[in-house]
């Protein structure tokens, strides 16, 4: 999929979790997900610093959310909460 990209540095989401990778001559970079993240009790984001990449983690209160979403008209609120509460993949 990056074969044919001209830029050395590619920055996207949608995978829900933080990396920084090289892949061939590529440095791939994952900003992470503000709502459904994978591995944090928190909104993950990435702040971009001239040349320089910081993941950062804005905390929450986990059980505050997962109650919003149920009180809510969402659809799969309850999957929503369950995942705020329990990321699939928490740890370091």
């Amino acid at each position: 999929m990056i074969q044919d990209t001209k830029e050395n540095i590619i920055v996207y989401g949608h995978t829900h979790i933080q990396f920084d990778r090289i892949i061939g001559d590529k440095r791939i970079i994952n900003a992470g997900s503000v709502g459904l993240q994978s591995r944090a009790n928190g909104a993950c984001w990435l702040l971009i610093d001239n040349e320089f990449f910081h993941f950062k983690i804005t905390e929450y209160n986990v059980e505050e959310a997962a109650e919003r979403f149920l009180q809510g008209q969402c659809p799969y609120k309850k999957d929503f909460a369950e995942h705020i509460r329990n990321p699939p993949y928490a740890g370091p």
